[in-house]
């Protein structure tokens, strides 16, 4: 069970403008460019995966409280993360993260324009770009102070280390075969640790994810704790995509047994729009 950070603050200090305005796109917005390409030619555009550490702002816009009734939002955690975002067709080795849509997050950037430092009201993000991947350290931020040598930048107290620690690394890219591997690994001192290998193919027929979770480390076969699969394949009748999605996860007597087997008809215009026709769950008859 990965910790959930709750946030009781009820002070909200002044804050000058952020230095840009963070945010992404909508997973499920209509395709466009290559994406939008790939369909008008009759075949499933590829499957994209993300990796999203959190990094904690907060809103001082309304926000839910956890009654569901609408407040100022004080003590609320928003949902804020470093997105990292890529496809069978992109080397992982060469994403850049951006940042999901919120209020009151610092960014920083490194000589090549890339994301270097997320400061928020409560976390300090720093990220690694690493030759086959990148990491991700978090900090709380009474355990950070103001790095002279850097304006805007934030360090860690000596002697304190990250309370999460996020790495991706690039396994194996093949874009003639249409193919790359991954392995993430989540560490939390007090939490432990999760390991996530990810597959992506794509081919002019199929396009397909396969997500493995294992405790600890490695991926090896007898750590695996869960597999997930995501498969999107053309619907000419549609026109649009069937997608096919599976979970399983090892029970008690150590064998994978089925938690999710649904089939979902997209119907896709030739703008790219995307409206779900039909659901399909395989595990109830429905």
């Amino acid at each position: 069970m990965r910790p959930v950070l709750l946030l009781f603050s009820i002070a909200c200090a002044a804050h000058a403008e952020p230095i840009e305005v963070a945010g992404s796109g909508n997973v499920k917005g209509p395709f466009t460019g290559k994406m939008l390409e790939t369909f008008l030619r009759g075949s499933p555009p590829p499957v994209l995966t993300s990796n999203q550490p959190n990094v904690g702002a907060i809103s001082r816009k309304a926000a839910q409280w956890f009654g569901n009734s609408e407040g100022m939002g004080v003590g609320l955690e928003s949902d804020a993360a470093l997105v990292f975002t890529y496809s069978a067709m992109d080397r992982a080795s060469e994403v850049k993260p951006k940042l999901t849509m919120t209020e009151g997050l610092y960014i920083l950037r490194d000589q090549q324009g890339r994301i270097d430092q997320v400061i928020s009201d409560v976390l300090v993000a720093k990220v690694e770009y690493r030759p086959k991947g990148w990491e991700v350290d978090m900090w709380n931020i009474e355990e950070t102070e103001y790095d002279s040598a850097r304006p805007g930048a934030r360090k860690p107290l000596p002697g304190i280390a990250p309370f999460s620690v996020t790495r991706v690394d690039e396994l194996s890219y093949d874009p003639d075969k249409g193919v790359q591997e991954t392995l993430g690994v989540a560490t939390w001192p007090e939490g432990g640790t999760v390991a996530t290998k990810t597959t992506l193919r794509v081919n002019p027929n199929r396009s397909l994810l396969v997500r493995e979770e294992y405790s600890g480390a490695e991926a090896v076969p007898e750590k695996l704790i869960a597999r997930e699969t995501f498969q999107r394949i053309y619907w000419k009748e549609g026109p649009g995509l069937r997608q096919l999605i599976q979970r399983q996860t090892k029970n008690a007597e150590g064998a994978l047994e089925p938690e999710e087997d649904i089939e979902e008809l997209w119907k896709v215009d030739p703008q790219g729009v995307r409206v779900l026709e039909k659901t399909i769950n395989h595990l109830s008859g429905r």
